[in-house]
């Protein structure tokens, strides 16, 4: 009897144990997608490194815009890029590498609390 009753009680606590780590995750917060009116400020450009035009596509004179959605962390870093828009292979590569070197202040909810966010950002290649 003992040993059945400690097995039950084990199985007790796994199942207890797993029910809390599901409700962990279920209420993990995923970024929301920022548009206005979404509640939250817009994330603001704090750091902004340049793309570098890549010398094969300015020989040949290539321009475009490239669309990235990407999502801003709480910290304000730039993660999970994935492209939108893509006009030239090597433009889209240079706009990706810069765009991850950005850095934010975050979105902000009505608290003040910073929040992670899905966001659209575009790189222009212009040539002059």
């Amino acid at each position: 009897m003992r040993k059945s009753s400690a097995r039950k009680l084990a199985v007790i606590t796994a199942l207890g144990i797993c029910v809390g780590a599901a409700g962990a995750l279920a209420t993990s917060e995923e970024p929301v997608r920022w548009e206005t009116g979404c509640g939250l400020s817009e994330p603001k450009l704090v750091e902004k490194v340049a793309p570098a035009y890549p010398e094969a596509a300015r020989e040949e004179r290539v321009e475009g815009v490239v669309v990235l959605e990407v999502t801003i962390t709480a910290q304000g870093d730039v993660t999970a890029i994935q492209t939108v828009e893509d006009p030239d292979a090597r433009l889209t590569a240079a706009a990706r590498e810069a765009v991850a070197r950005w850095r934010f202040e975050p979105a902000r909810d009505d608290d003040g609390d910073a929040a992670a966010v899905r966001y659209r950002l575009t790189v222009r290649f212009k040539l002059s």
